[in-house]
């Protein structure tokens, strides 16, 4: 399975109408070609940009509730704010480490 940043890099390159699996890994020759990296290099950028939610990004996943069950007992909780804006970070730094 791909990563996530990988996956974004995927997208973009098929977005400029590239072929991921026919790109060269790393483009030794400066010619103005793309390769995988570059894509990864742009990916990385786009997640880094985002890393920081915004004040609506945070009020959607702070409403958004959990009904169900853990350790073995019934919850029904919601994120609240400040831990989905938590959350959210968290899971950006882990797609970047991922790469």
């Amino acid at each position: 399975m791909k990563s996530p940043l990988e996956g974004a890099a995927r997208a973009a390159a098929e977005e400029y109408g590239e072929d991921w699996d026919a790109l060269p890994a790393l483009n030794p020759i400066d010619n103005g070609e793309m390769d995988q990296q570059q894509f990864i290099d742009i990916a990385r950028a786009v997640l880094q940009a985002i890393r920081e939610p915004s004040r609506a990004m945070t009020d959607a996943g702070g409403e958004r509730e959990y009904a169900g069950e853990a350790d073995g007992e019934d919850v029904n909780v919601s994120a609240g704010d400040y831990a989905a804006g938590v959350i959210y970070r968290a899971m950006i730094d882990a797609a970047l480490e991922e790469g």
